[in-house]
């Protein structure tokens, strides 16, 4: 246990890691905050609210601002600690790829990292794994799954199933059958990549 009180930007980093309201206890047994130096660590992330680096969202818990760009979704309990995943349509230009969200939160591209996978125009899941800190910045996250593609039934019914919780987490992406199968089923545009954008979103410098 460490009886020095974090720094600012540990209290937000670690929220933001989180992508979910925590609090005071929550933070101090993460952080490591010794119990002798709790009441101090109380009105340090009290300040930090007030200042308005924090935002108070229950009469205890405590979350970090957005910023300009996307909305932070709350879980649907305090102990809902899964990765959040996103629906969307899978778009690829050269080797970069990212994911035009389907959901409110998100209002910029999520570019997705690691080797490509999928493709152009699936409707796809991915797992957000970096917010952005800045309003420029894109979300970040890597491929989890593809659905086949975009608008057809299978694939708006399983995104349905994600958006309510009821789809595990599935790292297969499915076969060629099966993509056959959908694509005959779809009335999609003859010329699909014309959709992407004239710029792939770049993602944001890592240190």
């Amino acid at each position: 246990m460490n009886a020095m009180l974090p720094r600012r930007d540990d209290v937000l980093g670690l929220l933001r890691r989180r992508g979910r309201s925590l609090t005071v206890r929550e933070l101090a047994a993460q952080l490591e905050v010794a119990p002798s130096a709790l009441a101090g660590f109380a009105r340090f992330v009290d300040s930090l609210a007030q200042e308005g680096a924090l935002r108070l969202v229950d009469p205890d818990r405590y979350t970090v601002e957005a910023p300009a760009g996307w909305v932070r979704r709350e879980p649907s309990s305090p102990d809902d600690d899964a990765p959040r995943l996103v629906g969307g349509t899978l778009r690829r230009r050269g080797a970069s790829s990212w994911l035009e969200a389907d959901d409110d939160d998100l209002t910029r591209p999520l570019v997705l990292r690691g080797e490509g996978q999928g493709t152009h125009g699936d409707a796809a899941v991915a797992r957000l794994e970096r917010y952005p800190e800045f309003p420029d910045e894109n979300p970040e996250g890597r491929f989890v799954a593809s659905l086949g593609p975009a608008g057809t039934r299978a694939a708006e019914e399983a995104k349905i199933l994600r958006r309510e919780g009821l789809d595990p987490v599935t790292e297969v992406v499915l076969d060629e059958p099966t993509r056959a199968s959908a694509a005959g089923a779809a009335t999609a545009p003859a010329n699909e990549a014309a959709a992407a954008p004239a710029t792939a979103p770049t993602a944001p410098a890592t240190a």
